[in-house]
């Protein structure tokens, strides 16, 4: 038995998209999907995202700026992981470089030597083991590789 997708009218589905953007910065493609899975007929996506752009609840520069924050500031990513996940979201080479651009290099590099001298407390074993063990961690929060191996060397000399 197939069940009918409801439709929803374009009214309803502004104001639902309207609540959806004003709860957090949200990007086309996240309302986009949203609105089809309201059931709105796919011609209309488009009509409601410009109103969505035009009323100002809807914005792709601030929504990259405050993903770049958030990432950082709050999860601890590195910038690969951070445009990584702005690629999965179809936000644009340039606007991902603008957004990226944001993260001050003198916080970032201080913020991965502050991840890895807390992970580094925590670990046990001998030196090349740690080393690696460093490199993982830093690598699968998304620091580029020759600054976690300049870091992570600059501490186990010491």
């Amino acid at each position: 038995m197939s069940r009918e997708k409801k439709h929803i009218s374009i009214d309803e589905a502004l104001n639902k998209a309207r609540r959806y953007c004003a709860y957090q910065e949200r990007c086309h493609y996240e309302v986009e999907t949203k609105l089809k899975s309201l059931g709105l007929h796919y011609e209309f996506v488009p009509v409601i995202c410009v109103k969505l752009v035009e009323e100002g609840y809807l914005s792709e520069e601030r929504f990259v700026s405050a993903y770049v924050r958030g990432k950082f500031n709050q999860s601890k990513w590195g910038v690969h992981k951070i445009k990584i996940g702005l690629q999965q979201k179809h936000i644009s080479p340039k606007l991902i470089e603008w957004g990226l651009k944001e993260i001050d290099e003198d916080l970032y590099r201080n913020e991965l030597t502050r991840l890895l001298e807390v992970k580094r407390e925590r670990l046990k074993g001998r030196p090349a083991e740690m080393k690696d063990k460093l490199w993982r961690y830093a690598r699968q929060k998304g620091y580029e590789s020759h600054l976690i191996s300049e870091i992570v060397n600059e501490m186990l000399r010491n």
